[in-house]
């Protein structure tokens, strides 16, 4: 094997700051006081580590950080190098796996090179620039925010003229983290950092510079199954015989072939080889998640000449087939023009039906996945970075939230369009632990600009972030962004003007990730972004028990990707970052601010969460506050996850809002910023149960129905009941009993009884009991009111059984 150098890269670099502009060159900058810092890293967990700053997330204090964004940061290290190292060489590459975001980089004096997008990877030649021993790299991270309004003034790009959430337009012209703008449940934090590995490699001669590897076809009954692997190489043409040797080991067999290759002008090739009775990857959901060892290595004849090592597995995750059919409605979904008097999740017009004068026909078509030709029902979380200040996060931390939302019962991530693509261990972990990732590429909530500067960056962004992410087995889906389609068509603009999901980042996937499925935008659908009838949608009806849930019963979206309530984290992490003046009662500044306002826009959540919460109980003072929000969020999620869950196939799944809370707040995750757990998280435990036996309450119906829910291979047959109970009874009143027998991979309603008078709301509770079985099956229950299933909560331990609380 040639020899290849790898210049060890400190752990420990120098930073400091200035105004920004007042040190242009490295000279200049050599003159400023300079203190400790980490790479990987950023400034402001720099400046956090040195108590130059105080922690942004107690109370109000993000606010006294917001000096860093005005400044110029400078970071700098020495980098020794052999004089035989070098004189071996006739290839250098300095790399950076993630700068944030703007920066010229300066080596030995000189500069090398200049960067603006935080997503992508930088591979940079510095072989003209490097000396013997001693190598000074300098790096000046810029202001972005100043930034953005620079180069917007550079492109002739009318930042008013655009429209972005929480009316921060300068984030749109520069490829950064979108939430560090300030979103509305994570606070202004405008940091920048070296925040991912350094690397300096000398080289000589042909290097393998990427080898992807993609499962290009499975035979019927799994039997065998085709590898595909896109290699590219530099100085390619220096190799005489290329070949390509392949060893893959898994848990019961292993996999090993050599085949020639045959490098094109560019220095690529694609070679592919057969595997025979191969070990499937599958979600956790359908099987076990095999992985293959695999070491890659590119020869010259019989001489090795570089190698790589990554875990493969062999799967498909596709959107299923399925046909356009035109069936009538009778409502449209609403946008922010419509005033109607109807509140879905406490929006007035967004996601509201509004009645039609007659019936229409609308397009209607399914989405489902499936992995290895096995359908699918998805239940999965959202996913924000863990941490708003993200270079706090480490790989331990990113394996334990995915270990979590297994353990939650979810088969699915949804990386969401405003933060920023995640470190491999996220996605190494998903792909040993079988959760599935739905990636959206990082564009959120905004018309961005489609001159051409911009469209360029992006192309080569993009074609990069695939190149990172393809040959995980857990990517299931490409999404183009979050909520464009639905800013343009709300404001009378053709979504297909956005050049960037409709044609560049579609055909980044297409060239380089094929037969991944890409979904526009999210949401999206056919005709128009928010139809329920084909695409994805939202729903935020868990945050309004209103009518006993109508805006869930009413549900009939094909996916759900978006659905929330809100509530206070553990007491723990309140005391931990809400000063107790602040923590009672919770309409205060503070709280406000740690419950989705921000600087630039109100969102006054605490006007949506209190009517929630008081459907439940009354709060007393902050402990209250904490028990009667995280039930109250629990129990709509119990019932949106099981309403979806019966309506499978038509709903082919929801993913929840979200995972976790990135900053000590009112949020919707699963777990807090501390991870510790909300109720929620023993709800969806139960209502993800393989095989439930549930309660219906459908609407505009006088009967509630007895589902039984066999998401397994298995018939289930036997003895069932819907028993209706009266709180402070120690015996059911009425109900129902049943024999059935329900197929696998179906929902059958086994039985109802009818909804009279006799059913006081305020003291009946429908559970539901198995009385024989062949098979586990996991039962539910149900109440008429929301102030109810809190009395059930507090007087029986029927939930607490149910949720193993």
């Amino acid at each position: 094997m040639p020899e290849t150098y790898s210049a060890p890269i400190p752990e420990t670099w120098q930073f400091a700051w200035c105004p920004h502009g007042q040190c242009r060159t490295p000279a200049q900058a050599r003159q400023l006081a300079y203190h400790p810092a980490h790479v990987p890293g950023t400034n402001i967990g720099d400046l956090l580590r040195l108590d130059l700053i105080s922690d942004p997330f107690i109370g109000r204090q993000f606010r006294d950080a917001y000096w860093i964004e005005m400044k110029d940061f400078w970071y700098c290290c020495e980098i020794e190098i052999p004089a035989d190292a070098l004189s071996a060489a006739d290839q250098a590459m300095l790399c950076f796996d993630g700068i944030d975001t703007i920066a010229d980089i300066w080596l030995n004096g000189r500069k090398l090179a200049e960067t603006r997008n935080m997503f992508q990877r930088h591979r940079l030649p510095a072989m003209d620039l490097l000396e013997a021993g001693a190598n000074e790299l300098m790096i000046c991270l810029r202001p972005p925010g100043k930034s953005g309004l620079e180069t917007a003034r550079s492109w002739g790009v009318d930042l008013p003229a655009l429209n972005a959430a929480f009316q921060t337009q300068e984030r749109l012209v520069i490829r950064k983290m979108q939430m560090s703008y300030g979103w509305d449940n994570t606070p202004r934090i405008l940091m920048s950092g070296i925040y991912r590995p350094v690397a300096l490699t000398l080289q000589a001669g042909a290097a393998l510079v990427d080898a992807a590897v993609r499962t290009e076809g499975i035979d019927p009954g799994h039997s065998g199954a085709t590898l595909g692997f896109d290699v590219t190489a530099s100085a390619s043409d220096a190799i005489e015989q290329p070949q390509l040797h392949i060893r893959g080991e898994g848990q019961a067999c292993h996999f090993e072939e050599t085949v020639p290759l045959a490098f094109d002008c560019t220095g690529q090739a694609h070679a592919a080889i057969r595997v025979d009775d191969p070990q499937l990857w599958w979600p956790h959901t359908l099987g076990e998640s095999h992985l293959y060892h695999t070491a890659i290595e590119l020869l010259d004849g019989d001489d090795v000449i570089d190698r790589c090592e990554r875990d493969v597995g062999i799967a498909q995750i596709r959107r299923c087939d399925s046909p356009i059919t035109m069936e009538p409605v009778t409502y449209r979904v609403g946008s922010p023009k419509d005033g109607v008097p109807d509140l879905d999740g406490a929006d007035n017009g967004p996601w509201s039906h509004v009645p039609l004068e007659t019936p229409a026909p609308a397009p209607h078509q399914r989405v489902v996945f499936e992995v290895n030709g096995e359908p699918l029902p998805i239940l999965g979380a959202n996913w924000q970075p863990p941490d708003a200040v993200y270079s706090r996060v480490d790989d331990d931390q990113l394996k334990s939230l995915v270990t979590n939302a297994r353990e939650a019962g979810l088969n699915m991530i949804r990386i969401w369009g405003g933060g920023y693509i995640e470190h491999p261990a996220f996605y190494e972990a998903c792909s040993e632990l079988g959760i599935l990732v739905w990636q959206d590429f990082p564009f959120a909530c905004g018309t961005f600009p489609q001159v051409d500067p911009f469209l360029d960056e992006v192309r080569t962004e993009a074609e990069d972030i695939v190149k990172q992410l393809r040959s995980y087995p857990c990517l299931a889906a490409w999404c183009g962004d979050n909520e464009s389609d639905m800013i343009y068509h709300d404001r009378g603009i053709d979504p297909k003007q956005n050049r960037l999901n409709h044609e560049i980042l579609p055909q980044a996937v297409e060239r380089l990730d094929p037969g991944r499925y890409f979904h526009m935008s999210s949401p999206s659908g056919i005709d128009y972004p928010r139809s329920p009838w084909s695409g994805d949608n939202r729903n935020w009806g868990a945050w309004d028990p209103s009518g006993n849930y109508t805006h869930i019963r009413r549900e009939e979206a094909t996916f759900i990707s978006e659905a929330g309530a809100y509530a206070l984290p553990d007491m723990r992490t309140i005391e931990a970052h809400i000063p107790v003046a602040d923590r009672w009662p919770l309409n205060s500044e503070t709280w406000d601010l740690h419950n989705g306002d921000v600087d630039t826009f109100k969102r006054h959540f605490w006007g949506r969460n209190k009517p929630m919460w008081e459907a439940f109980s009354s709060c007393e003072d902050i402990d209250d506050a904490v028990e009667v929000s995280q039930f109250a969020q629990a129990w709509g999620a119990k019932v949106l996850v099981e309403h979806c869950r019966a309506r499978w196939p038509e709903t082919g799944g929801m993913l929840w809002w979200k995972l976790n809370d990135c900053w000590p707040c009112m949020d919707g995750g699963l777990y807090d910023y501390e991870l510790r757990p909300r109720t929620i998280v023993k709800a969806m435990r139960a209502a993800a149960a393989p095989t439930l036996l549930c309660v219906g309450q459908p609407l505009n119906q006088d009967s509630l129905e007895l589902r039984l829910i066999n998401h397994s291979d298995e018939y289930i047959t036997g003895t069932f009941a819907l028993e209706v109970w009266q709180l402070g009874k120690n015996k059911p009143v009425d109900g129902t009993v049943l024999e059935a027998e329900v197929p696998p991979w179906q929902t059958s309603i086994l039985g109802s009884i009818p909804l009279g008078q006799e059913l006081d709301p305020e003291t009946t509770v429908l559970r539901t009991a198995v009385y024989t079985t062949d098979a586990p099956v996991h039962t539910s229950l149900w109440t008429l009111a929301p102030r109810t299933a809190w009395r059930c909560y507090k007087e029986t331990d029927w939930i607490r059984a149910i949720w193993n609380c």
